[in-house]
């Protein structure tokens, strides 16, 4: 078990800040194959959204994976005077913007190319969004609110996407995605091919959601508001497998697959830290007031990733960062007193046993 921790340790501190283009063939067709499949998510729910096909009238229809429409729609409508579409279409584009922000408020310092825990539930968060559009489409299709719910679910998506893949894959909408893809085509032409490997998951981002679209008109055509619930269940079932992942790779509960402590598990089990200690205020800050080095009121990665090396433990300087992050509230970079207190009495009996 130990010689699998480190290998994990070794794979973070060498090969997860690689670009996509440097990493293993089986990492790079994961990453594209799973972007691809939420590219084409996207466009089968805007496309069921769109259809007009939800509603028995055809008269309820609107794009909910991107917004420049809706912010033009928005503009004229006010200077119409229309007060009531103005608002539905603001209230689109902040539905959209939500969803984003949710996905980062979960996963506030994301790292390129690297599964966190976080992004499982956010995936599940997703789909409870998509099974609450699924669910008035199909008992009031002709509610716009709808609407909202599956724009929030794209936002959601679009902004794990984004995050996780530094801006390659973005999987909800496509005026990004195509303006790259004529700049490549530009700079292929005059000879520079460095973006080549780009050019390549870009067009299949792009046709797997016309894809999606396609497939879109027959089933919701077919099943009406109903068939928004494919996406719920797709949704839940990647939420899942993220979860499924972390507790195989690290061999930890599926609590701490969720909430990410299993890293400072680890590390207070390296600094051999026991459960009676985090209960005792007295000792839990005494042993803040140990690693705290310098003595001024705040633990810092440095004085981390020494203790951590000290106790023997493998731990690069950006993975004591990292765990310095997790506790970093205030986002000053550093551990307070306050802080520390509030992060040991986080950490659970069974993180030990797991990692016992």
């Amino acid at each position: 078990v130990k010689k699998k921790r480190g290998s994990i340790v070794e794979f973070y501190k060498t090969r997860a800040a690689r670009p996509l283009d440097q990493r293993a063939l089986s990492e790079r067709l994961f990453a594209i194959g799973a972007g691809v499949c939420l590219a084409f998510n996207s466009g089968y729910i805007n496309g069921c959204c769109l259809s007009g096909l939800i509603s028995e009238s055809g008269s309820v229809m609107q794009a909910v994976s991107a917004f420049t429409g809706s912010y033009t729609r928005a503009g004229l409508a006010l200077a119409d005077g229309d007060a009531s579409f103005f608002g539905f279409e603001a209230s689109m584009i902040g539905a959209f913007i939500g969803g984003s922000c949710i996905s980062a408020l979960i996963n506030p310092r994301p790292k390129p190319w690297q599964l966190g825990p976080t992004y499982g539930p956010t995936f599940i968060i997703g789909s409870i969004l998509l099974a609450i559009s699924s669910t008035l489409a199909s008992t009031h299709p002709e509610d716009k609110s709808l609407f909202y719910f599956a724009s929030a679910a794209n936002g959601l998506q679009n902004g794990m996407t984004s995050m996780y893949s530094a801006n390659l894959i973005r999987t909800s909408h496509l005026t990004g995605t195509s303006t790259d893809i004529g700049l490549i085509i530009g700079q292929m032409l005059r000879g520079n091919f460095a973006n080549s490997f780009k050019l390549g998951v870009l067009v299949s981002l792009a046709v797997s959601f016309w894809a999606g679209s396609l497939t879109s008109f027959y089933a919701v055509s077919k099943f009406r508001g109903f068939a928004l619930i494919f996406n719920a269940a797709f949704f839940f079932l990647i939420g899942i497998g993220c979860v499924v992942f972390v507790i195989l790779t690290n061999k930890i509960t599926v609590w701490q697959a969720v909430t990410g402590k299993w890293h400072w598990s680890r590390a207070l089990n390296a600094l051999d830290v026991t459960q009676d200690a985090l209960e005792n205020d007295g000792a839990c800050m005494g042993m803040f007031d140990r690693l705290d080095v310098d003595g001024d009121g705040f633990l810092e990665a440095d004085e981390l990733h020494l203790a951590l090396k000290t106790s023997g433990m493998r731990v690069s300087k950006k993975g004591a960062k990292a765990l310095i992050a997790m506790g970093d509230t205030d986002g000053d970079g550093k551990i307070s007193r306050d802080e520390w207190f509030k992060l040991m009495r986080g950490q659970s009996s069974e993180s030990f046993e797991s990692n016992a």
